[in-house]
């Protein structure tokens, strides 16, 4: 998958609305057991974005609301399997990154590491690019640009080589490689002048192109043998996938698995279980290899939240726009998948690349982060080794953030969404705790200048505030929640930053006719000391439980 862009973040700045998407935590899901579904059954995600995000202050947070590892959380929800991009030298003469996540092998292994700490396997997607490799661009790494056949599969066999044994003294086995990235069309540089799927059938390219993958392969073989080794094509086509697994077996190449990428948004006509179960069948019965769906994903909204144009941008149909239509993708997916006995599972694609600063109308500095420290899918500095027609729109930078935050299974904010909970789901079944609204007690904490005053009906210290007058609107929404889980100390603040301050009351008439009123203020001397008298207040909240804001009530006379 690469995500691209069509649009400057100017020109989106101004089409979309604030799309903060906090309140889709909450959305319910069911998920049924999947038959055939083992413990060893690939449930695997994406993270090679992970790293750069959490570099740069994204925080990421479990069911309980609390900051959390993002391994952590993804091992707790029943993912076993984490798959992490690489690039060769994805940076450019000034050594400023392309961004993308700046997938470089330090990078990656600090990834696997993390991975393996929480138990989960690791596939490395060897792109043997600098940077993104998909069916329209294989580029070949700069330092490789002029070497010739012979020369470029000693560097392919060195390179790979050296990869494996510096992840072997790290302690970290790679326990799956995928050789190319979504090399449909070719691969490093080896296309025909068609550029369609067809260099499969013409000479000398195939024999190129299984040379070097025959290269990479012979270099796990002899320095990690157990390492599963996977091809991986895209846009699922049973003449197209048997046209490159028949070249594949013609020139004797060695792997273990056919991997697919799936996206069912992109065109129901290949991307249906249906087909998917089809080709896995010929995968087998024709080719006697494994297969696995290495990529996959599902909007849950089509809001926007960060400012770059989403790459699912309308209703796909099929399944809904939500939590649950992601849960029901990616299970009638599997379903096909297990329906064969040599189907392994699925890997989603990029489920926590959620924007560094949510909003829309942050737009300027996720572009900033973006073109800076690499957390968007692409930083201007690629210009010169990745195509402009990528890169640039109308003479414009269209790099940028994310254009996968409405496909994540987080939300925008950090906190995972209840479709995460799917791969312990699809072992056993899962269905989402009871969602709950939690009541606001604002309660009057003191009353001043009121001394002397004859009121009817007057305030007194104890008395409730109406939570209308209170609490707006959106931060009304942040009281939801699921049953019996902690109100977190961020949402505790942007609730806060919600409450009213320094609002009168209706008017009230004293024993000589005279009017008065009162003016309502958070209890504190200033901002910093409310704040930590609301969070002190409600320091182990739970939804479903009500919550507590302490005001004070100054009487003022009418002139």
């Amino acid at each position: 998958m690469t995500p691209t862009s069509k649009k400057t973040a100017e020109e989106v700045a101004l089409a979309y609305q604030n799309g903060t998407k906090t309140g889709a935590r909450y959305e319910t899901i069911k998920v049924d057991p999947i038959p055939n579904m083992k413990q060893d059954t690939i449930r695997g995600v994406d993270v090679s974005s992970y790293l750069a995000l959490v570099k740069n202050g994204v925080q990421f947070y479990d069911f309980d609301g609390q900051p959390a590892d993002l391994m952590k959380v993804l091992a707790d929800a029943g993912v076993n399997y984490i798959r992490i991009r690489m690039w060769v030298d994805p940076y450019n003469a000034a050594g400023e990154s392309y961004g993308g996540g700046i997938d470089d092998e330090a990078t990656v292994l600090q990834i696997a590491e993390n991975a393996k700490k929480y138990g989960m396997k690791v596939l490395l997607g060897l792109h043997y690019s600098d940077f993104w490799a998909d069916p329209a661009t294989q580029l070949v790494p700069k330092q490789w640009k002029n070497l010739d056949d012979k020369d470029l599969n000693d560097e392919i066999y060195l390179y790979t080589k050296k990869l494996v044994n510096d992840f072997t003294k790290a302690g970290v086995n790679i326990d799956m490689a995928q050789l190319g990235n979504e090399i449909t069309k070719g691969i490093l540089g080896v296309r025909n002048e068609a550029e369609d799927v067809k260099v499969w059938q013409t000479e000398p390219q195939v024999s190129r192109m299984t040379s070097y993958i025959s290269s990479a392969s012979r270099a796990f073989r002899e320095s990690s043998p157990d390492t599963q080794l996977a091809i991986h094509i895209e846009t699922p086509d049973m003449h197209n996938y048997d046209m490159i697994m028949n070249a594949l077996q013609t020139h004797n190449v060695d792997y273990d698995v056919l991997g697919s990428s799936y996206y069912p948004f992109w065109g129901w006509g290949g991307n249906n279980p249906d087909n998917i179960a089809n080709v896995e069948k010929m995968v087998k019965d024709k080719y006697g290899k494994k297969f696995m769906i290495a990529e996959s994903g599902w909007p849950f909204t089509l809001e926007n939240a960060d400012g770059t144009p989403n790459n699912v941008s309308w209703d796909p149909g099929h399944y809904a726009v939500s939590p649950q239509g992601q849960v029901d993708e990616i299970g009638a997916m599997y379903k096909a998948i297990l329906s064969n006995d040599n189907g392994l599972g699925a890997f989603y694609w990029e489920p926590p690349w959620i924007p560094v600063k949510a909003g829309w109308n942050n737009w300027e500095y996720n572009k900033l982060m973006g073109d800076v420290q690499g957390t968007g899918w692409a930083s201007i500095n690629a210009r010169g080794y990745y195509p402009d027609s990528k890169i640039m729109y109308e003479g414009k930078p269209a790099s940028g953030g994310t254009s996968w935050d409405n496909n994540t299974l987080f939300d925008d904010h950090g906190y995972p969404l209840q479709s995460l909970m799917m791969y312990k789901g699809f072992l056993n079944g899962y269905v989402s705790p009871a969602n709950v609204t939690s009541s606001l007690n604002a309660k009057i904490n003191a009353v001043y200048k009121a001394d002397g005053v004859n009121l009817t009906n007057p305030l007194k210290i104890g008395d409730t505030l109406d939570l209308n007058n209170v609490l707006n609107q959106e931060g009304q929404q942040l009281l939801n929640g699921t049953q019996n889980t902690s109100v977190s100390e961020s949402s505790l603040k942007a609730i806060f930053n919600d409450l009213q301050d320094g609002f009168k009351s209706e008017n009230y008439v004293g024993e000589a006719g005279n009017k008065y009123h009162y003016e309502f203020w958070l209890d504190g001397n200033n901002t910093a000391e409310k704040l930590s008298n609301f969070l002190k207040a409600n320091q182990n909240a739970k939804y479903g439980v009500p919550l507590t804001v302490n005001y004070n009530a100054t009487l003022v006379a009418d002139r």
